[in-house]
């Protein structure tokens, strides 16, 4: 490793992302951001929390908000 590269790896943040279904702003911690990385997922999560179970159970269009 070269002098300085340590330095290019970013702290993570919370984000803050909107729904696809609510269009709600929802907040992606830093715990839930850790835990996507050590699964191997590869994009943030598209639903809030609300609208992540109403899609998973198969009730409607998530638009419980």
């Amino acid at each position: 490793m070269q002098q300085g590269e340590s330095s290019m790896v970013q702290p993570l943040t919370p984000l803050y992302l909107t729904c696809v279904d609510c269009n709600e702003e929802f907040v992606f911690p830093v715990s839930a951001q850790e835990y996507f990385i050590e699964q191997g997922y590869q994009h943030h999560p598209k639903r809030c929390k609300s609208c992540h179970n109403t899609h998973k159970r198969g009730d409607g269009n998530g638009s419980s908000h």
